[in-house]
């Protein structure tokens, strides 16, 4: 993927996280429609976390669902710590 595809792909996804957030929001606010805005929220969520590791340069599994050995979030845990991107 060159450079200027990749940082499209993560606009698309900010502003898709974006666009879910305020679907939350609007959901959360009729009283009637909660399980409608936990799910844009979700979705905002895991939006913004594939933004967050792609800039970063985190590599991670396009998957939906961790295996139940955890190896991926370990794979990414153990990235963010070499790159001291928590201090």
């Amino acid at each position: 993927m060159s450079d200027d595809s990749k940082w499209k792909t993560i606009e698309g996804w900010i502003e898709k996280a974006k666009n879910q957030l305020q679907t939350a929001e609007k959901c959360l606010n009729t009283r009637i429609q909660y399980s409608e805005s936990i799910e844009a929220a979700q979705e905002s969520i895991e939006l913004t976390v594939k933004a967050v590791l792609s800039i970063l340069n985190i590599k991670f599994a396009p998957s939906h669902e961790w295996k139940p050995d955890r190896k991926e979030f370990e794979s990414i845990a153990r990235q963010i710590q070499e790159r001291n991107l928590l201090n």
